[in-house]
Formats: structure tokens, sequence, C-alpha cells
């Protein structure tokens, strides 16, 4: 259906190797319907109308070049002979955690997959932690650091049978939980924050707030036999609160950002004739939608068509915020060939009111996970795996300062897959991934920084 586009086969389980190719005061009655469950406290150091894209020249500066830099050479990441695929990285006053799954192949029993939680405190080797009581199996772990040194892991479930593979599970994630890891080394009981008949953790977002304690998470799940919708999740430090995001009906690929004055903007795709309305006649896939929020996520903006796509898809949308601008990122089919071809790149100096042209990177047909970060200096890098017909493929990299750089294979001389990019509060950017190593074409986890200055 129209604007529902779903991943392939192909797309979710590409592998190497291709085995299968403030806090709420003001009234507690009125916050009971979305207030499910609460933490231990700690205490703490409907609109019509679709509006259509507005252009406008560049009148904000550009940003300030950063000093040339390059990423280090990759160093392996030592994990007992085990790998984080689909890796996750959280970092807080030079402290990084890394979430991944331990499988192999999508044949592993899922039982056997097991969670991957290592920790670096600063320039330290790092070590492996251990993780929540054991539930039926961590689909895509992902981590999130706050301000008050917790560490917060969330993952999907799957409904499947024990004997499941990792392959089976990742086609049936239906629940999302999550588990706070204290300063005592304890974690919470876990606890299932959504379940639905439906639900798209691998490509949902997770972002920490402002505040260095709330954390915020958009998700497409389903929960009914209506098509998915985008789910709002939102951790004020001790408290979850959930909401649908109005008018996201069919939304996939949903990102998050906030400005610094606190408004939430999630940018996500749908069809342009479907979000809100689900028009199943709609001539159109993929479109990219901005929705904003001036209050937290209880109340929601109409969403404003940044991009029609027609039949040209959008995937993968990424929303940066930086000082100089808002930037929404994404990957983009050019051609109807229903593969993405270009990484596209749209700015708005006013707070999403207005918009400039599309900006587009060329880049190797078919790519996909991009990931996109932005430096201290207010450029975009983006990483994404480059299977250009082989097997494997690379992690390609490229960068938006005044204009976007080539693309270029980093470490090619190592196929690698799953890569995840961020930047550390010092302004460093992280990179990890994962490399298929000989003899036995063993999968491997490896890091990589780049340190930019202006």
């Amino acid at each position: 259906m129209l604007g529902q586009r779903r991943e392939s086969p192909m797309h979710l389980l590409r592998f190497w190797p291709p085995a299968v190719c403030a806090l709420v005061t003001a009234c507690a009655a009125a916050c009971a319907a979305h207030r499910f469950f609460s933490v231990p406290r700690q205490e703490y150091r409907d609109v019509r109308r679709r509006l259509e894209p507005v252009l406008l020249e560049p009148r904000g500066r550009p940003p300030v070049e950063c000093l040339a830099a390059k990423w280090d050479l990759p160093t392996p990441i030592v994990l007992r002979s085990r790998v984080a695929r689909w890796p996750s990285i959280g970092e807080m006053s030079n402290r990084f955690v890394l979430a991944g799954m331990n499988t192999q192949r999508f044949s592993d029993r899922l039982a056997d997959s097991g969670l991957i939680l290592w920790e670096s405190v600063g320039h330290e080797h790092g070590h492996e932690l251990r993780g929540p009581p054991r539930r039926a199996g961590y689909v895509f772990p992902r981590v999130v650091l706050d301000g008050l040194g917790r560490t917060h892991l969330f993952w999907a479930e799957a409904d499947t049978t024990g004997d499941a593979s990792v392959g089976d599970a990742i086609g049936h994630q239906e629940s999302l939980w999550w588990s706070m890891r204290l300063d005592s080394g304890t974690w919470t009981k876990p606890a299932r924050l959504l379940k639905g008949l439906d639900v798209n953790w691998r490509s949902a977002t997770l972002l920490r707030g402002n505040d260095l304690r709330s954390i915020v998470v958009a998700v497409t799940s389903r929960d009914s036999a209506e098509p998915p919708a985008l789910s709002y999740l939102h951790f004020n430090g001790a408290v979850w609160d959930r909401r649908r995001i109005p008018q996201s009906v069919g939304g996939l690929y949903p990102s998050v950002a906030q400005d610094s004055s606190g408004r939430l903007f999630v940018a996500f795709v749908a069809g342009a004739g479907g979000a809100g309305t689900h028009d199943a006649n709609s001539h159109d896939a993929n479109s990219v939608f901005l929705i904003r929020s001036d209050d937290t996520g209880r109340t929601w903006r109409e969403p404003i068509l940044l991009s029609r796509s027609g039949s040209l898809q959008a995937y993968e949308t990424s929303i940066v915020w930086t000082p100089q601008a808002l930037h929404v990122v994404w990957a983009q089919d050019r051609t109807g060939s229903q593969t993405p071809d270009a990484v596209r790149e749209i700015r708005s100096f006013d707070g999403g009111n207005h918009w400039t042209a599309p900006n587009d990177l060329k880049a190797p047909a078919g790519f996909s996970r991009l990931r996109v970060a932005a430096d201290r200096c207010g450029a975009i890098h983006v990483v994404f795996e480059d299977w250009g017909g082989r097997i494997p493929g690379h992690v390609d990299y490229a960068q938006l300062g005044a204009t976007w750089s080539s693309v270029s294979h980093l470490f090619s001389e190592m196929p690698a897959l799953d890569p995840t990019l961020m930047v550390d509060d010092g302004g460093a950017l992280h990179l990890v991934f994962v490399v298929a190593t000989t003899p036995g074409n063993v999968l491997r986890s490896m890091q990589s920084t780049m340190r930019v200055s202006p």
C-alpha cells in the first residue's frame, strides 16, 4: 500500500556472509492516561491541511570549516571473540557504552545470540558489562547515557518461538523494552514500553534531551488492523509518557532533533496523500515530512511536506540541529529503480518554516544504512554501506561543509558493514562498524575516531 513501503527482505537482511542475501506537575489526573509506569525517584545534580514546502535561498552563514582531519586507523573492540552487530553508541562525559547483538549469521538461533554491552572510560581499552536479567532475546539493542551517569538500554522482542533464528526475529518485532543501569551497577526491572502487531524498532530513533536527563523515542508501530503510525515516548528522568504523533499514518524512518530552545522536530517519510489521512489511492511513495512540537511532545503542529516523492522514493531520514541551521538528510531514489542513488540534504535557518532547495550527493546505487552526524563546526558527516554489487561491501564516507566532498571508501582494505556514527561531548566523531576477517569470514567489531577543531 502506498505510503507504507517496507524495507525489502534483502534490505533488512543484508549481511556477510549472505546466508539470506518541565516534569509533569499540573494535574496528575490529566496525565494518568499517558503515564504508564515510573522508576524510583532519585536526586538529580489536529489540524487538517498539509503545508507544501516553501523554498528559499540560503541566507545564513555557511558552516565554519574545521581544520582538515582524517579518521584514525581502526582498532578492534575486544569482545571475547564476539561481535556487536547493528551497533549503538552512547556517550556522556568521556564515558562510552556500546550495545549490539552477538551473532555471526542470520541462521543463528536468537536464544544463542546474546546481548553485547561494552564500556570504555577515557582512553582505556574497555570492558564488557553484564546486561539486565535475560528475557526472550535482545533484538536491535540501543543505548543512551544521561547526565546522572545512568545507562538506558532499549531493545525489541520478537513474536517467535524459542528456536527462532535471528533472521526470523528481525522480521517479527512486536514489543519494545527498556531497562536502566544505576550508578550501583544494578539494572531496573525490564519494562515494556510498547506492544503491537508490528514494531519497526530498527528504523526508530533515540535522543537525549538538552537537560541531559530526558530521553525521547520515536518509533513506527501498529497495534491493530489499522495502518502503522508514529509513537512518541518521553522519559523525564523518572516517568515514561507515550503518545501517538498525529497525522503520521504510514510514517516510517522517524528521526528526532531538539534545538537550543527545546523545540522537538521529527522528520519521517510517508505517502504525500497518506500522512494523517492514509489515502490509499495516492500515487506517491515515501515523501519526506517534518512535524514540530513546542511543548515536549504534548501537542504537535501540522506536518510540513518537505519533499514530494511521487514515484521517486525517499528512505532513511535523519534530522540534525546545529547552531547554524536545521538539516534534514535522507537517501533518495532519483531514477525510479526503488533503490537510493543520492544522499539529499535540505536546511532551514528559521526553525523549519522555510527550506533550501535540495543539495544532492551522488552515491553508489543501492547504498543502505545511512548514518548522519554534525560536528562542532556545523559540518554534516555521513557514512553508509556501499555494496555496489560486491559481497562483502564497504563503509563509505562523505562530508558536507560549504559543498559536498566526494564519496570515499573508508579503510578500503577492510570488507565492512553495520556502520554507526556519533559525536561526543568534546566534538570528536566516533565510528563503529563490523569487518569480515579471514580465515573463516568471522565478523569483528572495529572503531575509529575523527577529531575536528575550528
